[in-house]
């Protein structure tokens, strides 16, 4: 090999390392969630993220009638539509995180015992607050979450003497569970598909009855939701 061609060689080995290096570091600087960037033990995901989802929810009670002493089951659909916040932390291409978010859906549903008394259960809204643990691999995350869930519930009895009786609108505290896959498509922007159980368990509630002969009564009342949403993420 020539002396030309040997520093010419060189002088192409320095380029090449210098664009490595210089990518690496735009890599870091930015956090981005590029494959092609990533670095054994560099940060990827780590940062806040804001964004909005919707998708189904199929919910199903059991109700216990304290008058009667009959069971039923209502169900009810619908489409959610809320928004969340979280915030990562990567360390190596486990992801740790915590997410809280508001949705809002319109859930109605009744149903009959075998005595004739009809009971309904609705509600407007629920939200969650979770840790997630999530495994990176090129663009995409996998990930499972767990934690506390809230709605506001509302359950009411229609007796087989047309005798009404309601809890009223009770803030209700359940548990979580679920997990998703999300992919990066920008260097900030994220797109994921999730599968979220929320159990509100059952709950002895006070029935208040405006008439008299029903009022403080207890009714017991579990509650279960299924939601399957699509999200976007930005991540800043």
């Amino acid at each position: 090999m020539s002396a030309r061609a040997l520093l010419a060689a060189v002088a192409l080995c320095a380029a090449a390392v210098s664009a490595e290096a210089a990518d690496q570091s735009t890599a870091n600087e930015r956090g981005t969630y590029f494959p092609n960037d990533y670095v054994p033990g560099a940060i990827v995901w780590t940062g806040p993220y804001f964004g909005f989802h919707l998708g189904g929810v199929w919910s199903s009670g059991t109700w216990t009638d304290p008058f009667s002493g009959g069971t039923d089951n209502p169900r009810s659909a619908g489409f959610p539509l809320g928004a969340q916040f979280g915030v990562n932390w990567q360390m190596d291409r486990w992801v740790y995180g915590v997410e809280a978010d508001a949705t809002w859906v319109k859930l109605d549903g009744s149903d009959q015992d075998q005595f004739g008394f009809d009971h309904r259960i609705t509600a407007h809204w629920f939200a969650t607050a979770t840790g997630r643990l999530g495994y990176a691999s090129n663009r995409f995350l996998v990930y499972a979450k767990g934690g506390a869930a809230f709605t506001g519930e509302r359950n009411d009895v229609t007796t087989a003497f047309a005798t009404n009786a309601s809890t009223g609108t009770l803030t209700q505290v359940g548990g979580a569970v679920g997990g998703g896959l999300e992919y990066a498509f920008s260097p900030g922007w994220s797109a994921r598909l999730e599968y979220l159980f929320i159990d509100f368990p059952s709950q002895n509630f006070i029935l208040h009855d405006t008439l008299g002969p029903f009022d403080n009564m207890r009714a017991s009342v579990d509650w279960k939701l299924n939601v399957i949403t699509a999200a976007l993420n930005f991540r800043f």
